[in-house]
């Protein structure tokens, strides 16, 4: 681990890792795909893990906004539906005042 927080980037991303003690597959890739072959990056995170520092497949935002997204889309079908069977209750309505 201490030869890879000679540099810079890594650095930067452990610290930011130790602080919220946690850290994105996506980051480490992001911050270090171009600079590290992929060997490196697998013992660098072997490392944090080691550390304590957990690894998660997206970040929490990302999470939050994909659950939001699904929450809305559910909302929208169930205002529709709604929506149906508002009119076919007036349909309803409409048609039994007609026979009488």
């Amino acid at each position: 681990m201490r030869e890879f927080i000679k540099n810079e980037k890594v650095l930067a991303l452990v610290r930011k890792a130790m602080e919220n003690k946690c850290i994105t597959y996506e980051e480490i890739n992001d911050g270090l795909k171009d600079d590290f072959p992929v060997d490196k990056i697998e013992q660098l995170i072997t490392g944090m893990m080691d550390q304590g520092i957990l690894m998660q497949k997206q970040k929490k935002q990302k999470l939050k906004k994909q659950k939001n997204q699904l929450l809305k889309k559910q909302l929208r079908k169930k205002k529709k539906r709604n929506w149906k069977k508002k009119i076919l209750m007036k349909i309803v309505l409409m048609t039994s005042k007609m026979k009488i």
